[in-house]
């Protein structure tokens, strides 16, 4: 969503803080602005310049004081934002868009002092914790309540277990507002939160090591569904002429058995009729796979696949006969063998650093 004003109250609702965010034209202006390295990325000509906040007081009467009102570090705006019942603390967490990434994803005002304290979640929790906390491309889950409880901040920090959503456990982080120090109060519970944490990053390096792994075998084919819509993809990266800027249709033909198997007959059959730069077929049952593409190739006109790249994916048993189907229909046909692996192109081999190269690596735009 894109940044708005927002309002928040101490527990005690004796505070209100107003944040207002600095004004930008669109959320892809911004992201523009900021692949280019342009300084204040996505800003709106004649529009708020940067993110401010306005705390207010209520009296005995019910009406609203302004205490204090000042420019906040944030880039656009905070993610959300905590008052201190007494109102001598204003901390925000997170900026929009990119949570609990970089040195102010806390930020602790003081209100009567007037300086603030920035804090990382990263250099708070450590590394290895914070690198097995659920990630996205732009944020990472580290929380899921913030309060202040004796004059104290405390936080709720989520405990890595290797999902992305659902349910967590959490173990609380005290941070002292006047000096910025974090501490534990339950050290076991600490203790239990980083071996999960150990865990989960052992699990992650388990995972990628297979993944390079894979990236460097032979590509052979699946037997599951969602198995061969990734052998498919795969292959076509090995194998198409145009892997870089060209994307497959693929399609996979479920096994009669199943509940579903027609819907999976309708996919090939638009397939077939549909104007595609690429399409490609696999079955979990080849049987049935074969008939069906005779079938419904028998009925198109001549020449009706055009310039289409069509990959099969079947038995070297079944080549000849998928050749005939397929013949006079244009198109041109790329038959795989699942039974034979398909080796990477090299561009595509693990670095020595071992990350693994993208097609956007390759592609000029």
């Amino acid at each position: 969503m894109p940044p708005s004003t927002q309002t928040y109250f101490s527990r005690n609702q004796a505070c209100r803080l107003t944040v207002v965010p600095r004004e930008i034209d669109t959320q892809l202006k911004y992201f523009e602005d900021k692949l280019a390295g342009a300084d204040k990325a996505g800003q709106r000509r004649g529009g708020i310049q940067a993110s401010n906040a306005t705390l207010e007081r209520r009296s005995a009467d019910g009406k609203w004081t302004t205490v204090w009102t000042r420019l906040l570090v944030n880039d656009v705006a905070p993610a959300s934002a905590l008052i201190s019942d007494d109102g001598r603390y204003v901390v925000t967490f997170d900026n929009w868009h990119s949570i609990g990434w970089g040195d102010d994803s806390i930020v602790i005002y003081d209100v009567a002092g007037g300086g603030e304290r920035r804090l990382s979640v990263e250099k708070l929790l450590g590394g290895p914790y914070f690198e097995a906390l659920p990630h996205s491309v732009s944020s990472v889950q580290w929380s899921n309540d913030a309060r202040f409880e004796g004059g104290q901040l405390v936080i709720d920090i989520l405990v890595p277990n290797g999902e992305p959503f659902g349910t967590h456990q959490t173990v609380k982080l005290i941070i002292d507002p006047e000096t910025g120090r974090a501490s534990r109060r339950n050290a076991a519970a600490w203790r239990k939160a980083h071996a999960a944490a150990g865990s989960v990053n052992e699990a992650t390096r388990r995972y990628e090591a297979k993944v390079r792994a894979d990236r460097a075998a032979p590509l052979l084919g699946a037997k599951e569904e969602s198995d061969s819509h990734d052998y498919l993809r795969e292959a076509f990266w090995r194998v198409d002429p145009d892997w870089i800027n060209a994307y497959p249709a693929t399609n996979v033909l479920r096994s009669p058995s199943a509940p579903d198997f027609a819907a999976s007959v309708q996919w090939v059959k638009d397939a077939l009729r549909e104007e595609h730069d690429v399409i490609m077929f696999a079955g979990i049952d080849e049987s049935a796979l074969l008939t069906l593409l005779e079938r419904e190739l028998s009925s198109l006109p001549a020449r009706s696949l055009g310039t289409t790249r069509v990959y099969v994916a079947v038995s070297s048993a079944a080549r000849a006969r998928v050749e005939a189907m397929f013949a006079g229909k244009g198109g041109k046909l790329i038959l795989l063998d699942p039974a034979k692996g398909i080796p990477q192109r090299p561009e595509r081999l693990p670095r020595s650093d071992g990350s693994l190269p993208s097609i956007y690596d390759f592609r000029e735009d």
